[in-house]
């Protein structure tokens, strides 16, 4: 099955997130459906510890202004889009299949041009509904 997917930069600087070597997310991607969307899309479960930026710093409310080499949006506002702040990405909060919460790297509508399909295995087909 083939859904979009948002791929990960790898951050490779000198404080790269020792959890998810720089890459803000672990983990294969999960297929997500969301009853509301007919498009299907793959998302990663953020880095704990990182909280999705890649470094060994975590910061509150990360934008591109704090990550100059983030890709730039589209727009011409000085922090980018006002759902993501340039990330290109927003935190979705779900429920665990196991208990808990887990947040998701859920993209934004301003990253639709870097969507990718990839191909889910048959094992990863079971949904995360939202």
């Amino acid at each position: 099955m083939e859904v979009l997917h948002l791929p990960a930069p790898a951050y490779d600087g000198p404080d790269a997130c020792d959890t998810c070597a720089g890459r803000g997310v672990v983990g294969e991607p999960l297929l997500l459906h969301r009853a509301a969307d007919p498009l299907q899309f793959a998302v990663n479960a953020l880095c704990g510890t990182c909280g999705g930026c890649g470094r060994n710093h975590l910061h509150h409310g990360c934008t591109a202004v704090n990550h100059p080499d983030w890709p730039a949006p589209d727009d011409d506002t000085a922090t980018g889009c006002p759902q993501c702040e340039g990330r290109r990405w927003w935190p979705l909060v779900v429920f665990a299949p196991h208990g808990g919460l887990a947040r998701l790297r859920m993209p934004c509508f301003c990253a639709r041009p870097a969507l990718v399909p990839i191909h889910i295995p048959d094992q990863a087909r079971t949904p995360t509904h939202v």
